[in-house]
């Protein structure tokens, strides 16, 4: 007997489907069901799917995406998320990329959530790193 997708039959000539484990798939007529991987989590035991942007998955077998947290961010169908480098912040949790710092502000580690405004006398170009001191 052939399973529907979503459900197997381990034992050839069982008239007994089971349905897949939770953050499984499989096939119309499968004999076993197999994890999504990394980046991927299960839908309706039928198919994996990719994380949007700005979500993960670090383990196979899956249900759902995690959201980045601020300061980092991720493609779509990441297994981790990057922090954002020097010069560029996310404000917020599920960021697909970094957004560059203004004119006149700065970010001076990773994983920045926003930028800070350069001392009075001092200035930035966009996508800065540091401050440089105004010439006299």
């Amino acid at each position: 007997m052939a399973c529907n997708a979503g459900k197997h039959s381990a034992n050839e000539g069982t008239t007994e489907c089971t349905e897949c484990d939770a953050g499984s798939v499989s096939g119309e007529g499968a004999a076993t069901c197999g994890k999504c991987q990394p980046g991927m989590y299960e839908l309706n035991r039928i198919d994996c799917v990719a994380c949007n942007a700005g979500k993960y998955v670090a383990n196979e077998g899956a249900t759902e995406c995690t959201e980045c947290v601020a300061g980092s961010v991720s493609g779509a169908g990441a297994a981790t998320c990057g922090k954002c480098q020097p010069g560029t912040y996310f404000p917020n949790r599920g960021g697909g990329s970094c957004l560059i710092c203004a004119a006149g502000k700065f970010s001076a580690g990773e994983g920045a959530s926003s930028c800070d405004d350069c001392e009075s006398g001092s200035f930035s170009a966009a996508g800065s790193s540091v401050c440089v001191s105004c010439s006299a």
